[in-house]
């Protein structure tokens, strides 16, 4: 080992230069070596770090889309109970059905088209409610439209309405009218249609609960 280190030393006196380039050339590889490494742990870390925060933002998204919906059907609850369109597009015949006026809507607005070109996209929505009777599927048809115009597909109903004029209607004392027509009203209207639709789907919906003694 001793005479391998004399001759070792030996060549780099007498090369004294090539000797210095080797060991400026193994000091830097060294250190570029140790600095490499370093990053790596550090990329590691920051690594981790990223995933946390990516999974952190989906989170985060989420729970914005779950209150967003949350909102949504909070705003289409409070809308379906203070529309006027059960008044003045509906009447009460066990069950509640569209008159002339409701009628009238649906074939301006181009209702059935709009149904059956979004019906599986409505039933899921409805599926989501898990409806037990007819009249549930009658109240969340309404809710469900509702909760759904804010979708792009109700554009095309929106640019309807805004070039609509006002209707003839018969208000509660039997008197004609003049009622410009809301989006909710179109949505009451759309509704008794989707309930139909629904039910023939699922018919056991329309027949009574069985009695648990």
């Amino acid at each position: 080992m001793t005479d391998m280190m004399d001759a070792l030393l030996e060549y780099l006196f007498k090369n004294w230069p090539i000797g210095i380039s080797i060991v400026v050339v193994t000091w830097f590889a060294a250190r570029l070596y140790t600095r490499l490494t370093q990053t790596e742990k550090e990329c590691a870390s920051n690594s981790e770090a990223i995933t946390g925060l990516r999974n952190d933002g989906d989170r985060i998204q989420t729970d914005l889309n779950r209150l967003m919906r949350a909102v949504d059907e909070v705003r289409a609850f409070i809308a379906a109970r203070s529309s006027k369109g059960a008044h003045f597009f509906s009447g009460k015949h066990s069950p509640r059905k569209l008159n002339a006026s409701g009628e009238r809507l649906m074939r301006d607005a181009c209702g059935e088209a709009f149904l059956q070109m979004h019906k599986d996209r409505l039933f899921a929505l409805l599926d989501e409610r898990k409806p037990q009777t007819a009249f549930d599927v009658e109240v969340y048809a309404n809710e469900v439209l509702l909760s759904y115009s804010s979708d792009p597909a109700f554009n095309g109903l929106k640019y309807f309405l805004y070039n609509y004029p006002d209707m003839e209607v018969t208000d509660n004392e039997g008197k004609k009218v003049t009622y410009s027509v809301t989006l909710e009203d179109i949505c009451f209207v759309l509704s008794l249609r989707l309930r139909d639709m629904y039910l023939e789907a699922h018919p056991a919906l329309l027949s009574p609960p069985v009695s648990v003694p």
